[in-house]
């Protein structure tokens, strides 16, 4: 089931898909590739994908959402850095 509210234009939509405490991820269906992208990076949300379902997630790619959503973010390398702590050992052969 999914709920559809119209909006008045673009600036509306926009504000109707930021007007909640959640931000999981997104979807934006549209022809136009370009005004898809600029409209999809106005969506406070973790994820936001463009012509496609966000249940296509890669195990290399960021996960986690905004607000009151997910657990965090996590997946990649670069979420390592969030579960470990660098340190640096020298050593000086006796």
């Amino acid at each position: 089931m999914v709920g559809i509210i119209k909006a008045n234009d673009e600036a509306h939509a926009l504000e109707l898909a930021n007007a909640t405490e959640f931000g999981l991820s997104s979807s934006v269906f549209t022809q136009d590739l370009d005004r898809g992208v600029q409209f999809g990076l106005g969506i406070k949300a973790g994820m936001t994908h463009i012509n496609e379902m966000p249940v296509h997630d890669e195990s290399h790619v960021p996960f986690g959402g905004e607000g009151n959503s997910g657990l965090g973010r996590f997946k990649g390398d670069w979420a390592i850095a969030g579960f470990t702590t660098d340190n640096s050992v020298g050593v000086k052969r006796l």
